[in-house]
Parts: structure tokens; sequence; C-alpha cells
């Protein structure tokens, strides 16, 4: 007799982690599948209580019928090897993005609120619509049942009833504004209300270093917050690829501490490392790196730039402090000099 594999209830939310655990994540990765589908505009609806709707809606190429059950409906599927890394726009709309998503997870995101929910995707003059569930035995997610009519346009909607994990509106904008860098061509509201995407202007200094054997190249930015009125998120050395930020900031490179978390320096002063090639290196889900031979040479550079920056910055505080003594002493002379 011959079997298939099988699979326990729930399987598909138990190995997704973060994602279905912390709204957040989820929302962050619904928003990068709507950069990758060549979307200019991402409209969050995020309900006030449990039982209502959550909606995101993007005006990206959408998916025909069998590109769903070819892709959406794919576990782990493999986007640089069926896609590229190049994203593709919708008719009409031109541009240069690379996409995020590589072995896509982020797509059930919406599994974070509710164990089913509703994809009305358009595209070729047609609108699919599609409701799933992980509630089936022995499938990790089937669909429940299809329909399709006509329909201009393109485009995909989500939506969710939420019955765990509901967001909290003020900390969704504020953590979305904070892991994707402001592009024209991409806008996100929540809510009816645009979001700031941050343009990381206001940086004191800028240096592009090659990683020695490797193609790799990082932008490092030296931030002074107090001139440029950094939000606290920053703090430390933020990595971003492609414009979406990499884990959280700190002062850690790899296993390396490069300043306690504690003193002046590491207050005042932030680090963003901007980068177009680091996409192999980064985990599954965007919280960091993967610990490799390349990460090491990448973390060893970056760390011997800013011992360089940090040594420049104290000396200039000493020649400063010493002015300011002497212009102090200078005074207190005067005042004795009868």
């Amino acid at each position: 007799m011959n079997q298939g594999i099988l699979f326990e209830d729930d399987y598909i939310v138990r190995s997704q982690g973060n994602l279905v655990n912390q709204p957040e994540v989820a929302l962050i990765e619904l928003v990068a599948n709507a950069w990758d589908a060549g979307a200019t505009e991402v409209k969050i609806n995020i309900p006030k209580k449990h039982g209502e709707l959550l909606i995101i809606e993007d005006n990206g190429i959408g998916l025909t019928q069998d590109e769903f059950h070819n892709i959406w409906m794919k576990l782990r599927y493999d986007r640089a090897r069926h896609q590229g890394n190049k994203v593709v726009f919708p008719e009409g709309v031109t541009g240069n993005r690379f996409a995020y998503g590589k072995n896509g997870i982020g797509r059930h995101g919406l599994l974070c609120f509710n164990n089913q929910y509703t994809i009305k995707t358009k595209k070729n003059g047609k609108q699919s619509i599609f409701k799933l569930s992980t509630k089936l035995d022995n499938q990790p997610l089937a669909i429940i049942s299809e329909s399709q009519k006509s329909m201009k346009g393109n485009g995909t909607t989500l939506e969710v009833i939420v019955e765990c994990n509901l967001p909290n509106v003020d900390r969704i904008r504020d953590i979305i504004c904070s892991k994707f860098l402001h592009d024209p061509q991409f806008v996100i509201e929540i809510n009816n209300e645009r979001l700031l995407l941050d343009d990381l202007s206001g940086f004191i200094s800028r240096k592009e270093l090659k990683i020695d054997d490797t193609k790799i190249k990082v932008i490092v930015i030296f931030i002074d917050s107090i001139k440029s009125l950094r939000k606290s998120i920053y703090q430390g050395i933020a990595f971003w690829q492609r414009g979406r930020l990499i884990g959280e900031p700190s002062w850690i490179l790899g296993n390396e501490y490069i300043l306690d978390g504690r003193t002046s320096l590491a207050k005042r002063y932030n680090v963003v490392v901007q980068s177009n090639d680091l996409g192999d290196q980064i985990k599954e889900d965007w919280t960091g790196f993967k610990n490799t031979e390349i990460m090491q040479k990448v973390y060893k550079a970056i760390s011997a730039y800013l011992e360089q920056q940090f040594s420049e910055i104290a000396m200039a505080t000493i020649e400063e402090t010493k002015g300011a003594i002497k212009k102090e002493l200078g005074k207190s002379l005067i005042m004795l000099i009868p």
C-alpha cells in the first residue's frame, strides 16, 4: 500500500514561527509581498476589535487563476528560481525593483489572525476569488471555495476576520515606517493615513566599503542623532537590503560588541549600512543574518571603519573640550586681573 505524506493539525501555522504569532511581523511580510508584486500603493485597514475584517489591498500585478494554484498554493515556493529577482510591474508602470521574497513564506501572514482567509486577485481582465483554510484533514492549507468573474484592472485584496493577535494600529504604523525606506513609487496607508517612510536624510558621513574576496559592496552612513533628529528605533547599527531593514538595530556585529549602548557615543551616534548585495546572507524571516564566512568579512570591514570613525570623534571631542576649558580659564584670568 502506498501512502503520501500526512500533515498534523495546524502544521503550517506551527511551522511559520513569528510570522503567525506576531502581527507586526505578519503585516511587514504582506507589505513586502505587495512590493514584490510591483504595487505602487498598499492600503491596510486594521479593525478596532476582534471579529472584524482586516484588509490589505494593493495595485500590483495580481495573479491569474492558474498562477494562484501554481504559486500561492505551493509550499516553500522558490521565487528566485521560477521568477528571478527582478520585480515585474503592471502594464503602464515602469520601475526598477528587486524582490524581497525568496521562499514564499510571507504570504502566510494572514494565518496570524485566523485559520482561514480570502484572496481576491485581478489580472488579464478577470478577478479570481479564493477562500483558504488550514482546517482540512491531511492538508496544511486548502482552497475551500473558488470563483471567477470578469473585471478590469489588476491587484490583490486580502481579507481576514481577526480572531486573534489584534494589531495595535499605532505600533504597526511605527514599525512599518521603520522597516521600509522612502520610495516615491511605493505608498503605504494604514486606516487612510499615509505613512511617512524614512529617507535617511541628515547624515554626517558616507563611505562605500568593498568587502575583500567578495563582490559585495556596502555603504556605511554615519549619523549624528542630535543634528538629524533620528528616531530612537535606529539606535545602533541598522542594516538595510534594498531599502528594507534587516532585524533590529544594535551595537553588535556578529559576536562583537562595537559600543556599550549605555554610553554617550552609543546614544548620540547611529550607523546605517545599506547594500544591494546581502540578499543571500539574510535569514528567511529577515530577523538577521546567517552565520557565514562572507558575513564575518562584512562585519570585520564595518568594524574597522567604525573604529576609525569613533577614534576621530573622540579626538575631536577632546580638542573641543580643551578649547572650551581654555576659553573659560581665559575669562577667569581676565576677571582676576585688576
